[in-house]
């Protein structure tokens, strides 16, 4: 498992590393995309723990040493920090490739998703097909999400709001 773990470890930095908007707490980033002077005026706080259950009971413990199969929870809280109102803020989150988003676990409910962080779409997402000279439609499945994103319509002066999710880390 110590593999697995040393990867998951650099999917998160990874993901880290990516977030590289001005909305900065202690190290820690997430992307935020809104008018230049928006995003300076935002700061986010990324957190991830793991969901332990136990005895149909769920706590939160460390992240440090993951598994697959583990379920992982990433809540960003993001913060006004001038005496005016921001608007149409975009939160996006990126998804390592060894994490899957868990369906029905963003809150807000209202959640866009991507593969490629370029073209975003309510979840679920499904695409056009064609087998055996037929069109369709199929779902995506949710293991080729690579993005998630928040539309922020309204953030008051020197309010927060906060968006999450769960991931599990893929087998």
């Amino acid at each position: 498992m110590e593999k697995v773990t040393r990867r998951l470890f650099c999917a998160r930095t990874a993901l880290l590393a990516f977030l590289v908007s001005a909305a900065c707490v202690g190290g820690l980033c997430v992307n935020v995309f809104a008018a230049k002077s928006q995003s300076e005026q935002l700061t986010a706080h990324l957190t991830v723990w793991k969901i332990v259950e136990k005895d149909g009971q769920e706590s939160h413990a460390s992240a440090d040493k993951v598994d697959p199969g583990d379920v992982l929870a990433y809540q960003v809280e993001y913060h006004n920090i001038t005496d005016k109102a921001l608007s149409n803020i975009q939160a996006k989150l990126p998804i390592p490739d060894q994490m899957e988003f868990v369906p029905d676990s963003a809150n807000p409910k209202n959640v866009a998703a991507s593969l490629d962080g370029k073209k975003f779409a309510s979840v679920p997402l499904y695409r056009r097909t064609v087998v055996d000279g037929k069109k369709g439609v199929e779902k995506v499945p949710y293991s080729e999400y690579r993005y998630l994103r928040w539309n922020i319509a309204t953030l008051d002066a020197g309010k927060s709001v906060t968006v999450s999710v769960r991931m599990k880390v893929k087998k």
